[in-house]
């Protein structure tokens, strides 16, 4: 009877405030620990009733991938800093109350597992998949919600597929601030203009400069033939982001403004076949599954 009074006031919650001014739900996110590979988090939630926090379970991979287990600590606090209760209901998720005048969370996450559907901090770069790493609350799941990077060591640069200011990233709901991996590094950049939109090419390599010479061309050939055919250009920045194995293990993941892609160095060396295989693959996403699929998606 709790749990259904629960949702229900909850629900109302929900309905009031979408004729209300609805604060930001902020995150801050800390590289101040690479050699552990700990990124720290906070998220700041306005005003609201008692409500349950979430860590996704997946993300990308057709499968549950637990990113609960990497967590490592998590405490509440009210905007003053007062301890307010937290209580776990299952592995990745918590019922926080004392919410009403807003509230503070503060947890670790351990993130050293590289590739496009990862998250990893070490002391050459940050690549985060912000769903693995970003706990949300039910109250405010559909509100504008906001993350800034913090303690990122001098000469890095960061970039996000999500358009805007990369080191304040600004969406208007959790579900879009997470489809935005971000790279935080010495990375190599590219820029193009194709027959619509920019085009941002990062890659995070010691060599990117004679990388990017190798691969725009073929980049620049590939936008060209897939914005020709569907006569359609849905961004106004669309971003590649590279990574490349010494083990031969590749792969790529979609998203609604760029693509995260991982293939073999040496293939980028001999045999680009694969590598404008993949990138034209994860392309075509940007119209097949992220804005044309099956109504029961």
């Amino acid at each position: 009877m709790r749990s259904d009074l629960r949702r229900v006031l909850i629900t109302l919650w929900l309905l009031l405030s979408c004729h209300a001014v609805q604060a930001v739900v902020r995150y801050t996110v800390s590289l101040a620990d690479p050699v552990r590979h700990l990124v720290g988090v906070s998220m700041e939630l306005p005003p609201g009733p008692e409500t349950d926090l979430q860590l996704p379970v997946w993300n990308a991979l057709y499968q549950v991938r637990d990113f609960a287990q990497y967590m490592d600590s998590i405490r509440a606090s009210d905007l003053a800093g007062n301890p307010i209760r937290l209580t776990q209901v299952n592995k990745g998720r918590w019922r926080i109350s004392g919410t009403a005048k807003g509230a503070r969370i503060d947890y670790a996450m351990f993130v050293n597992d590289p590739g496009p559907y990862g998250a990893e901090l070490n002391q050459q770069h940050a690549f985060l998949n912000l769903a693995e790493i970003l706990v949300y609350a039910d109250t405010t799941r559909y509100q504008e919600s906001q993350v800034k990077f913090e303690n990122v060591p001098q000469g890095w640069k960061v970039v996000a597929v999500q358009p805007g200011p990369a080191a304040e990233i600004t969406a208007a709901n959790y579900d879009l601030l997470v489809d935005s991996p971000v790279e935080i590094g010495t990375f190599g950049e590219s820029d193009f203009q194709g027959r619509c939109g920019t085009y941002r090419v990062v890659v995070d390599s010691a060599r990117a400069a004679s990388i990017l010479s190798r691969i725009v061309p073929p980049l620049e050939k590939i936008v060209d033939a897939a914005t020709s055919w569907m006569n359609d250009c849905p961004f106004q920045t669309y971003t590649f982001i590279f990574h490349f194995s010494t083990d031969g293990d590749g792969g790529g993941m979609e998203h609604a403004y760029g693509t995260a892609i991982t293939v073999s160095g040496e293939e980028i060396d001999n045999d680009l076949d694969p590598f404008t295989s993949v990138s034209a693959h994860e392309f075509f996403h940007l119209w097949n599954v992220k804005r044309i699929r099956p109504q029961s998606l």
